[in-house]
């Protein structure tokens, strides 16, 4: 019998602790990438004299890019997704129509 006060656990699977690492993985790779920019930028500054303004503009630039190359990024695997999603539900059914045999 269970008890009424406390809720029936849910059992995660596997795969979800895997795609949740992966994602953390991917945030801490962004986050070391801005500090090692924002670490750099005193080298930065003496080696090319730049001014307050030109470094502001040094990490606008990467923040920038960084999001431009995200968005691409996320746009693409919507294409893929799109075109797997095609390839495994819709072709098979459309050569079976066409009388090729289909494995069950």
């Amino acid at each position: 019998m269970t008890n009424p006060t406390r809720p029936a656990e849910v059992a995660v699977p596997r795969r979800a602790w895997i795609a949740l690492a992966v994602l953390l993985a991917g945030m801490f790779m962004s986050l070391l990438d801005t500090t090692i920019v924002n670490v750099a930028l005193p080298t930065i500054r003496t080696s090319i004299d730049a001014s307050e303004s030109t470094l502001s503009w040094i990490i606008s630039g990467y923040a920038l890019a960084f999001g431009h190359s995200a968005t691409v990024a996320l746009l693409i695997s919507a294409i893929f997704a799109v075109v797997a999603f095609f390839l495994v539900f819709t072709l098979p059914k459309k050569i079976s129509r066409q009388g090729a045999p289909m494995p069950e």
